[in-house]
């Protein structure tokens, strides 16, 4: 039973790959072909917010795939990007992530335009003003801001539990 249930995994994880191998002809050697993502960092209010920190991260691996500043008009670009699905975070002075946008997938060689990413009422504050006094805080809430991104983009997890018997058992 485990054997099929580990077959079933791995086959479903591998037939996520073939957009990405059709897209790149059949060449996985040749590597994937890059896109770019823009948008719009603003405050709840609508307006922009020049100067944060804009990040981007990969909802499958949950790592960060680039980092840029939003401009006096409160763009923002990633340019290189890998085929995939990503959320978009607004990070204030203290590293608090304080705004994220919906999930957005990227195609190979694709132009992503439009993304808007509106930050909280602690985007722009000082960062006395926006210190929560936990340290483990600002973890807990890039864990539950990348899962809550994941499961909308139907992303799913595989939990593997140990079994402490013998294996000559």
């Amino acid at each position: 039973m485990r054997r099929i249930v580990v077959s079933t995994v791995m086959a479903a994880l591998l037939l996520q790959t073939l957009p990405v191998f059709a897209a790149t002809g059949g060449r996985f050697g040749s590597g994937p072909v890059q896109a770019s993502v823009t948008g719009m960092a603003t405050g709840q209010n609508g307006q922009t917010l020049a100067n944060m920190t804009v990040r981007l991260r990969d909802l499958a691996t949950g790592l960060l795939a680039g980092t840029a500043t939003s401009s006096v008009g409160g763009e923002f670009s990633f340019n290189g990007i890998a085929p995939g699905t990503y959320a978009v975070e607004l990070v204030d002075s203290m590293g608090q992530i304080v705004g994220t946008s919906a999930s957005v997938t990227v195609a190979p060689g694709s132009s992503i335009t439009g993304v808007n990413v509106a930050g909280s009422s602690a985007a722009g504050q000082t960062a006395g003003d926006s210190q929560s006094g936990n340290p483990g805080s600002s973890h807990r809430k890039t864990a539950l801001i990348v899962v809550s991104a994941a499961a909308a983009a139907g992303v799913a997890a595989l939990i593997v539990t140990r079994h402490n018997a013998s294996p000559s058992k």
